[in-house]
C-alpha cells in the first residue's frame, strides 16, 4: 500500500495511540529497524539521482533519499540473498534477483511487489531492464523471462543451459548477453550466449571459457563484449567475428564488477590479481596505465568510470578508496579506512557523486567536487551479541555490541531493567544458576556482577589483566569463575565481587572454564594441549589431562560429574573419566573445527559438531547419532532443550535448525532469510527458542508453531516488542501501545515521542 503524509489529526493521534493491531511481516519489522545489519554489497542510482537502492548480505532491498539518507521503502519479499537490483530507465520500478529464487519487481515510490519472474521455474539468478524501459529480461534455468511492461505479459525464450551469472542487454536493445553454465553435458561448459530477443532464440555462442563468466558489460557502441570469468581471464569480444580480440590472463576472478568501459569505447580499466588495476586500450589491449588501488596483500574488488569519462574509481578490500584523473593517471583522491572495507561503488548519473557500500552496514555519498563524504545512512540499531534466558523465569538478558544489557520479560514483553556499566562490546553474558545473578565481561576489560532482581550493579570484578574470555557458576550461586587472556583463572565470591582463589600454572590463555556439578572442581583449558582439574576450595591443582595435540577451546562436565568433555584444535572430542583421567571415548578427525560440545540435561548424551553435522553419543550404548541433514556452516552453537528431547544448532551465517535426538529429524529450520545470528538460546520450560542477530532483533520462537514475539529497539532507540499472534506492537519501555496509520501498516509506523505520556 502507499505510504502518505499524517495529517494533522493522525499526528495528534499518534501521540495519544489507541490499541490498535498492524499487520505484522518482516518487511515492517525491517522498517522498523531500518535493515537488517550486513555488509551493503550492491548499490544502484536511480536514473535521476534523488535516490539509491541498497542490498546487504541479506534478502532486504533499502531505497533511501540520495541527500538525506531516510529509507523511503524497504522491500521484503526474498527468502535469500540478493545477488541483483535494477532501476528501470524511468526510475519508476526497480527489478531484484535473488540466490535461487525468483526475480521480484517492485513500485520503487511505494516498494509493493507488483510481480514475480518465476516462468514455471522458482529459481533466477540476474536481471536487467531493456535500455527503452519497455522490458525487464530475468534468468531462470534453460532460458530468459521476458515481460512487458506495457503489455503486462511474459515471455519465455528458452536456452541451453543450467545456470547464468551475468546478463546483460546490448545498447540497442537488440541482444541479451548471458554468461551461462551448463551441467548436463558430459564436460561442463562455460559460454556466453547472445540472444537475439526479437527472433527468440540463440544467435550465436562465444566459447573458449575455463570456468563460469561472473561479469558481462557491452562497450556503448554495442559492438563489443568484455567478460570476467573465475579462469582468472577478462576478455574483449568483437562481436562481427565472434573472437576474443584482447585477452588479460591475470584478471582478479572474485570481481564481479571488474571491467569498466571509458564512456567513449578507447579504453577499458581491468582489476587485476592482488592490488593492480590497468587501463588498456580497448582495440589492441596495449597498457596503458597501471593504477594500485590499495597497499599490497589487498585486494581490489570495484572499478568504475564516471559517467563523463574524465575519472575513475576503484576500492579495495581494506577500506581503501583511489580516484585517478582518466587523461594524466595521477591520483586524484586517496582515503583508507581501517573500520569497513568497501563492497560496492556507483556513480550517480551526473558524475558528481559517488555512492559507497560497506561493511559496516552503511551507505556513504561522497561528493567528487568537495573531496568530502555529504551523507552517511545506516540501519540505525545495535546488533545483539549475545542472548540468554534465566535458568527460572521467562526473562531474557540480551547484550548489545555498544555495550548495553536489557532484560525483557518475554510473557509481558515489557523492559525489566538496562543495565549499564559497559561501554565496549560485551563477551561474555551468563545468568546464576537461581537466576538472581548475572556476570558479564566486555573486550575492555569491565567486568561486572548485577542483582537482576533489582538491576543494581553489586561490583566489578577488579584482578585480571587482560579481558575475561568465559566464566561459570559454582552450582549453589555464591561464587564464579573466570578464565582471561591473562593466562590465570581467578574465583570470585558472587555477593561482594572480592577475589577469593587465584588458579594458576596456565601457559597462556584461558579460555574455557567449567564448575563440577558438586562444587568440589573446576576444570581449565585454554591455548596449550592440557586440561587443569582444580580443588575448588583450596585452589590446588588435582589433576592434568594431556592427550588433546592442539589448544583445548571448550570444556563441560556431564550431570553427575563422573566425566569430562573437551574439544580441542586438534579437531578431536575427548571424554575423560574424572576419577581417573583416563580417555573414555575419542571423537576423531572431524574436517569442521569441533570446539562446541553439550551434554544433554540428564548427561546420558554429548552432542558436538563434526563434517557439518551434529554428532550425539549416547553414554549408555556407546552408539553415534548423527542428524540426516548437513548444515550449510559447521555449527557454531549447540543447546539442548531442558528436557533433552530437541537440539538447537546453527552458526551465524546459515539457517539454524532445531532436531529431534530421538531419531535425528529435525524439526524447524529458522533463518531462510539469512540474518547473522550471534546467538540462541532455550527458555527454562523448553517450550520456547530465543534468537538474536546482527540486526538488533531479538525473537522467541514456540518450537511447533513459529515465532510467538520479537524485541528490538528502534532508530531513536526506543524498545518496541510485538506479538505475531496478536499482531500488537507496544513499547517494551512503558507498554504504551503503538498504531499503524494505514490500514495495512506496512510503509509507516507512528511512534509516540520518547518523552510522551
Amino acid at each position: 500500500m502507499a505510504s502518505k503524509d499524517l495529517s494533522a489529526q493522525e499526528k495528534a493521534t499518534a501521540k495519544d495511540p489507541v490499541p490498535q493491531p498492524v499487520e505484522l511481516s518482516d518487511g515492517f519489522v525491517a522498517g522498523l529497524s531500518g535493515h537488517w545489519a550486513a555488509p551493503v554489497e550492491y548499490i544502484a542510482w536511480s536514473p535521476d539521482g534523488t535516490q539509491v537502492a541498497t542490498a546487504p548480505w541479506g534478502s532486504f532491498v533499502t531505497i533511501r533519499d540520495a541527500k538525506t539518507g531516510e529509507a523511503s521503502a524497504v522491500l521484503h519479499g526474498h527468502t535469500r540473498e540478493v545477488i541483483d537490483l535494477a532501476w528501470s530507465p524511468d526510475g519508476a520500478y526497480l527489478a531484484t534477483a535473488a540466490e535461487g529464487e525468483p526475480a521480484r519487481l517492485w513500485d520503487a515510490r511505494t516498494g509493493e511487489m507488483l510481480l514475480v519472474f518465476d516462468g514455471g521455474i522458482p529459481e533466477t539468478s540476474a536481471v536487467a531492464w531493456a535500455p527503452d524501459g519497455g522490458r525487464i529480461a530475468a534468468t531462470i534455468p534453460g532460458g530468459l523471462v521476458i515481460w512487458s511492461v506495457s503489455e503486462q505479459s511474459a515471455a519465455l525464450i528458452e536456452a541451453a543451459y543450467s545456470t547464468a551469472q551475468a546478463l546483460a542487454w546490448s545498447p540497442d536493445g537488440t541482444y541479451l548477453a548471458i554468461a551461462a553454465t551448463d551441467y548436463t553435458a558430459d564436460v561442463t561448459g562455460y559460454d556466453i550466449l547472445l540472444v537475439d530477443v526479437e527472433a527468440g532464440k540463440v544467435a550465436k555462442s562465444l566459447t573458449g571459457l575455463e570456468d563460469e563468466v561472473i561479469f558481462l558489460t557491452w562497450s556503448n557502441s554495442g559492438n563489443r563484449l568484455s567478460s570476467g570469468s573465475r579462469d582468472g581471464s577478462a576478455r574483449i569480444w568483437d562481436l562481427d567475428t565472434d573472437e576474443a580480440v584482447v585477452q588479460i590472463a591475470d584478471y582478479e576472478d572474485d570481481a564481479v564488477k571488474g571491467i569498466a568501459w571509458a564512456p567513449d569505447d578507447r579504453q577499458v580499466a581491468v582489476l587485476l590479481e592482488g592490488n593492480a588495476a590497468r587501463m588498456l586500450d580497448a582495440k589492441t589491449g596495449e597498457p596503458v596505465a597501471d593504477l594500485s588501488c590499495g597497499e599490497p596483500g589487498n585486494v581490489c574488488v570495484n572499478i568504475v568510470w564516471s559517467p563523463d569519462g574524465n575519472v575513475l574509481a576503484a576500492a579495495d578490500d581494506d577500506g581503501s578508496l583511489r580516484l585517478w584523473d582518466a587523461r594524466t593517471h595521477v591520483v586524484m583522491h586517496q582515503s583508507d579506512h581501517e573500520d569497513y572495507w568497501i563492497e560496492a561503488l556507483a556513480w550517480s548519473p551526473d558524475g558528481t557523486r559517488l555512492a559507497i557500500g560497506s561493511s559496516d552496514d552503511a551507505l556513504r555519498i561522497w561528493d567528487l567536487e568537495a573531496q568530502k563524504t555529504l551523507m552517511r545512512a545506516e540501519g540505525g540499531v545495535h546488533a545483539i551479541g549475545h542472548v540468554a534466558w534465566s535458568p527460572i523465569a521467562q526473562l531474557a538478558a540480551i547484550a548489545d555490541t555498544q555495550g548495553r544489557i536489557t532484560i525483557w520479560d518475554e510473557q509481558t514483553g515489557k523492559v525489566r531493567h538496562v543495565l549499564n556499566g559497559h561501554k565496549a562490546e560485551i563477551r561474555v553474558l551468563s545468568w546464576s544458576p537461581d537466576g538472581t545473578l548475572l556476570a558479564s565481561a566486555d573486550d575492555s576489560e569491565v567486568n561486572n556482577l548485577w542483582d537482576t532482581r533489582t538491576g543494581d550493579l553489586i561490583a566489578s570484578l577488579q584482578g585480571h589483566t587482560n579481558d575475561i574470555l568465559t566464566v561459570s557458576w559454582s552450582p549453589d550461586s555464591t561464587r564464579l569463575v573466570s578464565g582471561s587472556w591473562d593466562g590465570t583463572a581467578r574465583v570470585w565470591n558472587a555477593l561482594t565481587g572480592a577475589q577469593e582463589k587465584l588458579l594458576e600454572g596456565h601457559a597462556d590463555s584461558v579460555r574455557a572454564v567449567a564448575w563440577s556439578p558438586d562444587g568440589s572442581m573446576i576444570a581449565t583449558g585454554g591455548d596449550e594441549d592440557v586440561v587443569r582439574i582444580f580443588d575448588a576450595v583450596t585452589g590446588n591443582v588435582l589433576d592434568r589431562y594431556e592427550d588433546h595435540e592442539d589448544d583445548v577451546e571448550n570444556i563441560s562436565w556431564s550431570q553427575d560429574g563422573t566425566l569430562l568433555a573437551s574439544a580441542a584444535d586438534d579437531r578431536t572430542v575427548r571424554v575423560w573419566d574424572a576419577s581417573n583421567g583416563k580417555v573414555e571415548k575419542v571423537f576423531c578427525c572431524s574436517v569442521d573445527l569441533t570446539s562446541h560440545i553439550a551434554w544433554s540435561p540428564d548427561g546420558s548424551r554429548l552432542a558436538t559438531s563434526m563434517n557439518a553435522r551434529v554428532v550425539v553419543w549416547d553414554r549408555k550404548s556407546g552408539e553415534i547419532l548423527t542428524t540426516e541433514t548437513d548444515f550449510a556452516y559447521y555449527p557454531q552453537f549447540i543447546v539442548w532443550s531442558p528436557d533433552g528431547d530437541f537440539i538447537a544448532a546453527g552458526s551465524q551465517y546459515a539457517p539454524a535448525r532445531v532436531h529431534g535426538t530421538r531419531h535425528g529429524w529435525w524439526v524447524r529450520e529458522f533463518n531462510r532469510d539469512l540474518r547473522i545470528f550471534n546467538g540462541l538460546d532455550w527458555g527454562a520450560d523448553g517450550s520456547v527458542l530465543l534468537t538474536g542477530d546482527e540486526a538488533g532483533l531479538l525473537e522467541s520462537w514456540d518450537l511447533f508453531e513459529g515465532r510467538r514475539k520479537l524485541f528490538l529497539m528502534d532508530r531513536q532507540e526506543r524498545w518496541i516488542s510485538c506479538d505475531w499472534k496478536t499482531d500488537i506492537c507496544l513499547r517494551a519501555d512503558d507498554g504504551k501501545l503503538l498504531q499503524s496509520v494505514e490500514a495495512g501498516g506496512l510503509k509507516r509506523f507512528a511512534l509516540p515521542d520518547a518523552d510522551s505520556d
